[in-house]
């Protein structure tokens, strides 16, 4: 999978190949243009989504199979070292770990929609 975030007409969206959950992603991008969240909101939301696209392909998993779980998963595995060919990265053990804005995803979502998908993917089958 190669993605990356791209800036356009309508602002910030992932872009790129071998991921099946891009149009959702971008939806939900364009779905906080119209609820005028601001560029730097749109901007932070971009990067979060590309990383977690880029968790869930190391585990072979789409966006539609995440359960409430694979979120504890997921803030162990930005914890963890990464080849960054020479790009300049601070490591999340450096800074004490994940930042609130990163462990708090719903804070943003005043709709109430993010408890109901948790709620409802507790209740699907293995």
């Amino acid at each position: 999978m190669v993605v990356h975030v791209v800036v356009g007409e309508g602002g910030h969206r992932v872009s790129g190949e071998g991921c099946a959950d891009l149009d959702l992603v971008n939806a939900f991008l364009a779905h906080l243009s119209v609820r005028n969240f601001s560029p730097a909101t749109r901007r932070a939301y971009a990067y979060d989504l590309l990383n977690f696209l880029r968790f869930l392909s190391s585990r072979h998993q789409l966006l539609g199979e995440v359960r409430p779980t694979d979120l504890f998963d997921y803030l162990e595995w930005q914890s963890l070292p990464r080849c960054s060919a020479g790009a300049v990265v601070v490591r999340l053990a450096e800074r004490g770990g994940a930042a609130p804005a990163t462990t708090n995803p719903c804070g943003a979502d005043r709709s109430g929609a993010w408890p109901v998908r948790v709620r409802d993917a507790e209740r699907r089958p293995d």
